[in-house]
C-alpha cells in the first residue's frame, strides 16, 4: 500500500502520545482509575501521598527550569512525569468522606476547587510537553506546582 503523496508524519514519539492518551483516558474513564491495587489502604497514607507528589514536581520542575534537563534523556523524564501523575491518580481515589475523617476541618469546597486546578494544570502540562520545546512546558509546570502547593497547605492548615 502506498502513502498518499500528501501524507506527513506526525512529530510525536509514541512515549509522548502513550502518556498524553493514558492521562486523558483515565480522566475520562474515572470510575476505572481506582482498583483494588491503587486504592490507598489507610488514611495515615494521605500526607504521604501528597509529599510524594510535590516532591515529585519539584524535581520535574528543577528538570523543566534546567536547560540540560537535569542530564535526562526524553524518555526518562517523561518517566518522572509518569510517575508524579500515578501519585496524582492515587489520590484522586480518596473520596472527600474518606478525606473528612482524615482531616475534619478542611472544608471539602475548598479541596474540590484546589483538585480541579490541579486536574486543569495537569492537563496543560501534558499538552504542552507535546511540543517538546522546553519554555512551552516552563509556564504549566508552574501553574501545577503552585496548585500542588495550595493542596499542601491545605492539609498543614487542618
Amino acid at each position: 500500500m502506498e502513502l498518499p503523496s500528501n501524507y506527513k508524519p506526525i512529530n510525536m514519539s509514541i512515549e509522548r502520545a502513550i502518556l498524553i492518551f493514558s492521562f486523558l483516558f483515565i480522566n475520562i474513564e474515572s470510575s476505572y482509575a481506582c482498583s483494588f491495587d491503587t486504592y490507598p489502604n489507610n488514611q495515615a497514607e494521605i500526607p504521604e501521598l501528597v509529599n510524594k507528589l510535590s516532591n515529585k514536581y519539584n524535581q520535574i520542575n528543577e528538570i523543566v527550569h534546567d536547560p540540560m534537563y537535569g542530564l535526562l534523556s526524553w524518555k526518562e523524564f517523561l518517566s518522572e512525569v509518569d510517575l508524579m501523575i500515578d501519585y496524582w491518580e492515587m489520590y484522586k481515589c480518596y473520596s472527600d468522606d474518606y478525606i473528612k475523617d482524615y482531616r475534619p476541618g478542611i472544608k471539602l469546597d475548598e479541596h474540590q476547587r484546589i483538585c480541579n486546578k490541579i486536574e486543569e494544570c495537569l492537563i496543560e502540562f501534558i499538552q504542552s510537553l507535546e511540543s517538546g520545546f522546553q519554555e512551552d512546558f516552563s509556564l504549566p509546570c508552574d501553574s501545577l506546582g503552585l496548585s500542588i502547593n495550595e493542596l499542601v497547605n491545605l492539609y498543614k492548615n487542618y
